[in-house]
């Protein structure tokens, strides 16, 4: 994963490791965010579900979704995202369970650790946020499934 830091540079993360670097303009590592999250290897039933998934809407595929079943990595992704807001602070997503709420930490331009932030609502689907004056932004989707845009304070 990279996100562009408007300061310059990059923050540049592999999605199986909590483990993000913030790189200068010229490749040097300026900064290095480090967690000690357990590792979650994919299984056997892992592989399987995703094939039973796929041959439930595409029966006649069973094959080529075995095969992209065998090319899955073997550990399971601990990051979902990384973006930066307005102010320059990082928010990196972490992998949560398909019914649990978005929960981001958040860290300062040198690293510095500034707390973690969980969603009381679901974005809608395939959205993203942004932050802006200490609000996030996005929209929802209720029951009818009418949009509706949502400014959450961050204070």
């Amino acid at each position: 994963m990279t996100e562009v830091n408007p300061a310059g540079g990059f923050w540049r993360a592999n999605n199986a490791a909590y483990r993000i670097a913030r790189v200068g303009e010229d490749g040097d590592t300026l900064v290095v965010i480090e967690a000690g999250l357990r590792v979650q290897p994919v299984t056997e039933e892992d592989r399987s579900a995703y094939v039973e998934t796929i041959v439930e809407v595409y029966p006649a595929m069973r094959r080529e979704a075995e095969e992209v079943a065998a090319l899955m990595p073997d550990i399971k992704p601990i990051l979902a995202g990384m973006i930066v807001d307005d102010a320059g602070r990082l928010w990196v997503e972490r992998v949560t369970s398909a019914d649990a709420p978005a929960f981001y930490d958040r860290y300062s331009e040198d690293g510095e650790y500034l707390g973690s932030v969980r969603f009381g609502f679901s974005p809608g689907p395939y959205s993203s946020f942004w932050v802006q004056h200490d609000n996030i932004y996005t929209w929802v989707v209720d029951d009818l499934g009418v949009p509706y845009i949502v400014r959450a304070p961050l204070n």
